[in-house]
């Protein structure tokens, strides 16, 4: 039995735990900070470091932490204690399976039954051009419901006079009354103007998203435009982490609307954040996003040309899924759009109108 407890001692019997020293430690702590702030900080603090928010709920950066996550499990799994190897798990855990639910796998390419009726949305950021690129795409692919955001108020007839021309309806929402801009809708059916929704922007200014229903497949559909907000290119950070709280709480008046929305819905548009944001919390829980049900890889849209962040989304509810949703590459915009079916239940009535 001595001969066994100096065994022990030693480590040789038993897989003893060394404690975290040196370059180890260093390693530990490098991995470490941004995985517990990415993880730990943010789940559990909420909403009360919108700066880590702003920073560690960026949709890349969360699965590019998946991998220094793992490492950190594998060094503290031979050295250091036990405590923040559990820590470190379950951050990994908790990174593997917003990774799983973030990202579609191979959703975009299912079959859609013949019998099944298919409403064809697009939404594209403009950046106020005019509407020549956007109409050609239009009147090649049909999509029923297009949603535009920043569209220029003195190209707007021109817009109009491109939708009377490819068969649709519009309605049109200024952004704000100094943006000079706002947010469009195109449907291939007549739309009934809903009040807009009305919500906060910087400097104590009003700003209002575009709303307009519709019938389809027997039903009522109400059809959202919406852009929130955005940091200003040369503001500090005060501004930068004064944009986020707006968009936090513009998503939850949204959500609010939405909430008395009878029947389907879709909410379309520049969102200015990536699926993972803490800001647009309240879109996720009372809507499906689209692209998770019917699209393909990370859908990302923002830069135009090499994009790296999907802030360009459409939600809705009410329906029995997505498919064959795609990013629409464009040379025209800082944006690229995205374009994809949702799919109707199964109704009595059947058919779209």
């Amino acid at each position: 039995m001595a001969f066994l407890r100096r065994r022990i001692g030693t480590g040789r019997l038993s897989r003893a735990r060394r404690p975290i020293g040196g370059v180890v430690a260093g390693v530990a702590i490098l991995l470490g900070v941004p995985v517990f702030c990415a993880v730990g900080v943010r789940y559990l603090c909420g909403d009360a470091f919108p700066a880590l928010d702003a920073l560690f709920g960026l949709q890349p950066f969360r699965l590019l932490l998946i991998l220094p996550g793992g490492v950190l499990c594998l060094l503290l799994r031979r050295r250091g204690p036990w405590f923040f190897l559990w820590a470190a798990g379950v951050c990994e855990i908790v990174l593997a399976v917003e990774a799983y639910r973030g990202i579609p796998l191979g959703a975009g390419s299912r079959k859609v039954p013949d019998d099944t009726s298919v409403l064809r949305v697009l939404t594209q950021n403009v950046n106020q051009e005019a509407p020549g690129p956007w109409a050609a795409w239009v009147r090649e692919n049909k999509p029923d419901v297009a949603c535009f955001q920043e569209v220029y108020t003195e190209n707007l007839d021109a817009w109009k006079s491109e939708a009377r021309a490819a068969g649709y309806s519009t309605h049109f929402q200024l952004l704000r009354k100094d943006a000079g801009m706002g947010t469009l809708i195109w449907c291939r059916w007549p739309l009934e103007a809903c009040p807009p929704v009305e919500v906060w922007s910087r400097g104590g200014r009003r700003r209002w998203f575009a709303h307009a229903r519709t019938e389809w497949n027997g039903a009522r559909l109400d059809i959202f435009s919406i852009h929130l907000e955005s940091a200003p290119r040369d503001a500090g950070i005060g501004a930068f982490l004064g944009s986020w709280r707006l968009r936090r709480d513009q998503a939850a008046t949204v959500t609010r609307i939405v909430a008395e929305c009878p029947s389907l819905v879709v909410v379309a548009g520049d969102i200015n954040a990536t699926p993972t944001d803490r800001s647009i919390r309240p879109l996720r829980a009372q809507l499906e996003d689209a692209w998770i049900m019917g699209g393909r890889g990370l859908g990302a849209t923002w830069p135009a040309g090499s994009p790296v962040l999907r802030i360009d989304t459409v939600w809705c509810r009410g329906f029995a899924g997505a498919a064959n949703g795609r990013v629409v590459k464009t040379a025209f915009s800082d944006h690229d759009g995205v374009a994809i079916h949702l799919l109707a239940r199964a109704s009595p009535s059947g058919g779209a109108p």
